[in-house]
């Protein structure tokens, strides 16, 4: 029960930095590249879905991938600080 509420715990805490992350980039003045225009485009079009081909839609979309991009690099620098943090214990078990 422990494991599942850690797991839960930073499933949440990644969550949220992501959506603290990507608004502090949002808030950036950028222009969006062109390669992601692009890609989304092919995207839209490799599915097949010719309703979402607008500007506001891809704008959109590029948030959206904007935040799971953010989020998971706050899930692997909160991974990196458990590793970090367990190997520490185990350290200290191994010195007492």
């Amino acid at each position: 029960m422990k494991r599942a509420v850690f797991v839960l715990a930073n499933i949440a805490v990644a969550i949220v930095g992501g959506w603290w992350l990507a608004q502090f980039v949002a808030t950036l003045p950028y222009e969006m590249p062109q390669w992601l225009d692009s890609a989304i485009r092919a995207g839209i079009r490799i599915t097949g879905s010719v309703q979402f081909d607008n500007t506001d839609d891809i704008e959109t979309i590029a948030a959206i991938m904007l935040f799971v991009a953010c989020s998971a690099l706050v899930g692997l620098v909160l991974a990196g600080i458990n590793l970090a943090f367990r190997r520490c214990l185990v350290r200290r078990r191994r010195r007492s």
